[in-house]
């Protein structure tokens, strides 16, 4: 308590300040501010609301017990999954282009060209008689120019391999560029497969209208009843040109897909699986065909048709795997 005439400290038993003597006055607390009262209007009475009866409101009902044991738990909570980075991404494309699938059919692809060749070089006599041989039926005279021919024969059988030696060195590229550490998987061998790709896919076409105009020449003279036969043929013909066409079209489809993910980096998966599927189909044909060289030709061509086969089923394998592999990358 203090005094309000000079603020010493005063003693709350004490009448008059001990420093100045000015009487000491009692400080009474105020009475706390009541509020004033308004006056407050009566709501008007309202209306009661009418009972339903107990057959109306069909989602009216009592709760019970069950309905508390019915309502959904709690989850624990899951966080989202990370997305994958660009570098990540680029390091998974690489990486199923590492894949030993890949590698094992192009080393089977490369022994079986090499047994081919090897059997075109042992027997280039013999295949050049062949060719003299069916020149001269078809032609009369020109001795001169088949003999011509025929000693080069080698390049035709060289020119028939030589879409499968490119698609080889493109599978080679592939491989090669994806276990360089500095520069990296590169679309240098896929856009060249991919280029043999359509040079094959135009050159089905043009046997695909071939095949129509010998059925178109067949049916005008189906008159005999003994062209019905070359009619029927002609017809199974252009069912396997047509099968061969859709299945090179899905070839370069696919070809074109890898050429997107490794051009680009992204996880591209939309390969078509009935490539893989054809391709185990001719891998069966092949070793057939292994077993009929076998016995008929030699053992060069034959392990020309197994290569074959193993080139077939691995590659067939690898899309199955890149597809796989690039949708999980996808998610």
């Amino acid at each position: 308590m203090y005094c309000s005439q000079c603020g010493k400290q005063v003693d709350e038993n004490d009448k008059f300040c001990q420093n100045c003597g000015e009487p000491v006055v009692p400080v009474v607390p105020a009475a706390p501010s009541v509020p004033p009262v308004t006056e407050v209007t009566p709501l008007p009475p309202q209306e009661a609301q009418p009972v339903l009866p107990e057959n109306q409101g069909r989602n009216m009902r009592e709760v019970t017990p069950e309905d508390y044991q019915k309502t959904p738990q709690s989850q624990e909570f899951v966080p989202p999954p990370q997305m994958s980075t660009p570098q990540q991404i680029s390091d998974a494309i690489k990486k199923v282009f590492r894949s030993p699938l890949l590698l094992i059919a192009a080393i089977a692809l490369t022994v079986g060209l090499a047994c081919y060749f090897a059997y075109i070089i042992d027997n280039i006599e013999i295949l050049s008689i062949n060719i003299k041989s069916i020149l001269s039926s078809a032609t009369d005279g020109y001795r001169e120019e088949i003999g011509i021919i025929s000693e080069y024969a080698y390049l035709f059988y060289i020119a028939l391999q030589l879409p499968a030696v490119l698609i080889a060195l493109g599978m080679w590229i592939t491989c090669i560029s994806s276990h360089r550490k500095k520069e990296g998987l590169t679309a240098g061998g896929i856009k060249l497969i991919k280029g043999v790709l359509i040079f094959q896919l135009v050159l089905y076409i043009l046997v695909a209208l071939l095949c129509i105009l010998l059925l178109a020449l067949g049916m005008a003279t189906a008159g005999i009843v003994g062209q019905v036969g070359n009619i029927f043929g002609f017809l199974l013909l252009a069912a396997f040109v047509v099968l061969l066409l859709v299945y090179q079209i899905k070839l370069l489809s696919t070809a074109d897909v890898m050429r997107r993910a490794v051009q680009y980096r992204v996880p591209v998966y939309t390969v078509s699986v009935l490539v893989a599927v054809i391709n185990f189909l001719i891998a069966v044909f092949e070793i057939y065909q292994a077993y009929q060289s076998f016995v008929s030709s030699g053992i060069l061509l034959a392990l020309n048709a197994i290569f074959a086969a193993l080139t077939y089923i691995f590659l067939g394998a690898f899309i199955l795997y890149y597809r796989s592999t690039m949708r999980n990358i996808a998610k």
